[in-house]
């Protein structure tokens, strides 16, 4: 997305990097060439709305900087002489807003910390959760081994031999 600006300057955004630019008499002040900011190094994003006379300005902060005042009365004619900001009109206003609600939905996933996956539990755990509920009575004998077989699959676990049922397990000794 990209939000074109006052002078020839503008912001956009890939969903990964901000890139900004200057064009025309604006290189002069901020500079020329392109910036490229990493989501990453971004801390916030200030959006200034253009009023009637007076225009506006997107500015990013970027992680580790100081953070810039200005003097009352002086703010958007410094953002002019930023690296990190564009000035835009009014009516160029809509693409601007929309360019910081993405970024900011961005830097807001960044920073939201991930739930862990849950791990299924291991076959030997779920066996074991279905035989408590077999003492406890919520399970018949037949549906638990229904079940287990259900979870233990068609091939067998356990070896085949001689004197052994062909896929179960091998006889118990009466110790």
């Amino acid at each position: 997305m990209r939000a074109t600006g006052y002078m020839g300057g503008w912001v956009e955004f890939d969903g990964e990097f901000v890139s900004i630019g200057h064009g025309g008499a604006t290189r002069l002040l901020a500079g020329n060439g392109v910036k490229r900011l990493h989501i990453g190094s971004i801390g916030a994003v200030t959006l200034k709305p253009a009023g009637l006379i007076n225009n506006g300005f997107i500015q990013f902060a970027v992680s580790g900087s100081p953070d810039l005042r200005s003097r009352v009365g002086r703010r958007t004619y410094e953002a002019g002489t930023d690296a990190n900001s564009v000035v835009f009109r009014r009516g160029q206003q809509p693409s601007f807003e929309q360019l910081t609600k993405a970024v900011e939905y961005e830097i807001g996933r960044l920073h939201t910390p991930r739930q862990p996956e849950q791990q299924a539990p291991d076959l030997a755990s779920q066996i074991a959760h279905m035989w408590q509920l077999v003492q406890a009575g919520a399970l018949t004998r037949d549906e638990f081994e229904a079940a287990k077989a259900r979870l233990i699959g068609p091939q067998s676990r356990w070896p085949t031999t001689p004197g052994h049922a062909p896929g179960g397990p091998p006889p118990q000794r009466g110790w």
